[in-house]
C-alpha cells in the first residue's frame, strides 16, 4: 500500500510538492531541515493550515507562474535548437550537431598534435538539406567548426539572459494580469 504525502515549508506552510511511498516509515526521510509532512495531498500553491491544506489567495498566481516558467524554459531549449545560419547556409545545431562539432574539434586538434593529415575526403560537413560542404585544408576547416561552435555558443548565451530577463520580469508580476503581459520578444 502506498501513503501520499505532500511536503510543506514548517514556517509559512506553503506546499512544496506531493508523492507517495510506500512505507510510511520512509516517509520521515523526504523532509529537509525547515520542511515537515502532511499525510494526505496537497497542491503546490495551497497552504497546510493547522494540519489541513487550503487555498489561498495567490494559489492561482503561483500555479501561472510556475507553468509560465517551465514555457520559458522550453523555449529556451527550443530557440537553442533550432537551426543557425553561417556564411548564408542554414546549419544544424541541436544537442547532437553540438557533439558532433565538438568531437570533430578534437579530431582536428589530435591530428595537428600527432602531425597527421586528415584525408580530404573526411573534411566535410552537411548543412541543413543534407547538400554537403566541402573543405580542401585542414586549416579552414577548423576554422570554419570553430566558428559555427562560437556562433552556437553566442546564440546559447543570448538565449540565456533572454530567460533570466524574462523570470525576473515574471517574478516580480504581482498579478495573472501582469503575468498574462510579460514581453517575450
Amino acid at each position: 500500500m502506498t501513503h501520499p504525502f505532500s511536503l510543506y515549508e514548517t514556517a509559512t506552510g506553503k506546499v512544496l510538492g506531493s508523492g507517495s511511498v510506500a512505507n510510511e516509515a520512509d516517509l520521515a526521510f523526504q523532509a529537509r531541515e525547515g520542511q515537515s509532512i502532511y499525510l494526505g495531498t496537497a497542491r503546490i500553491g495551497q497552504r497546510i493550515v493547522d494540519g489541513e491544506p487550503i487555498d489561498c489567495p495567490d494559489t492561482e498566481l503561483e500555479r501561472a507562474k510556475a507553468l509560465t516558467k517551465q514555457l520559458v524554459e522550453f523555449e529556451r531549449l527550443r530557440r537553442c535548437a533550432l537551426p543557425i545560419e553561417k556564411d548564408g547556409v542554414l546549419l544544424d545545431a541541436d544537442l547532437r550537431a553540438q557533439a558532433d562539432i565538438k568531437d570533430k574539434l578534437n579530431e582536428l586538434s589530435m591530428r595537428f598534435a600527432l602531425n597527421l593529415p586528415m584525408p580530404v575526403e573526411q573534411m566535410f560537413w552537411r548543412d541543413k538539406a543534407n547538400n554537403m560542404l566541402q573543405f580542401h585544408d585542414q586549416t579552414t576547416y577548423q576554422v570554419w567548426l570553430a566558428e559555427l561552435s562560437i556562433a552556437i555558443t553566442e546564440r546559447g548565451t543570448r538565449t540565456a539572459q533572454w530567460s533570466w530577463g524574462l523570470k525576473a520580469q515574471m517574478a516580480a508580476c504581482a498579478t495573472l494580469s501582469e503575468l498574462q503581459t510579460l514581453d517575450w520578444a
